[in-house]
């Protein structure tokens, strides 16, 4: 290598070579076992054509912690409160510490108004404290189920 100031080196790269159909193939395989799969709502072009990593975390790790799950659909107020007061106890004897409470969003309900969600929120803010230690929701759910910290 010279030392002389006008002969430069340069910055230019080779170009990489085109992936084989294999190796495409086997990208594709190793992104899908990462969870960054492409969306089928949009194309492969699109900037939201995967679902992102950080959203797969905190889905893994909503579902990864809730040892029990009630699920209150097509139940109306009373029967939905009668089944929390019948399986909260139940699962906390069984060892259950997170419970997911799954009440629908009221996207089906009379009116439009989610009443069971509203009524389920209530109860266990009320009469089911002596189960619950917190409350949050769920947000894997998008506003359809409460995440349930049992005592």
């Amino acid at each position: 290598m010279s030392n002389d100031p006008r002969r430069r080196r340069s910055n230019k790269r080779a170009p990489f070579p085109a992936p084989s159909d294999e190796e495409s193939r086997q990208f594709l395989e190793a992104m899908e076992r990462l969870g960054a799969v492409p969306d089928k709502d949009h194309g492969a072009g699109s900037p939201t054509s995967t679902t992102t990593g950080t959203r797969r975390r905190k889905q893994a790790a909503a579902t990864a912690r809730v040892d029990a799950e009630i699920d209150l659909h097509g139940f109306g107020v009373r029967e939905a409160l009668d089944e929390l007061d019948r399986r909260l106890p139940a699962a906390r004897v069984q060892g259950a510490r997170r419970v997911r409470v799954i009440t629908g969003r009221g996207l089906r309900s009379d009116e439009g108004q989610a009443v069971v969600r509203g009524a389920v929120l209530g109860w266990l803010k009320t009469d089911g404290r002596r189960f619950v230690a917190s409350v949050e929701p769920d947000a894997a759910s998008r506003g359809g189920a409460f995440l349930v910290r049992l005592r």
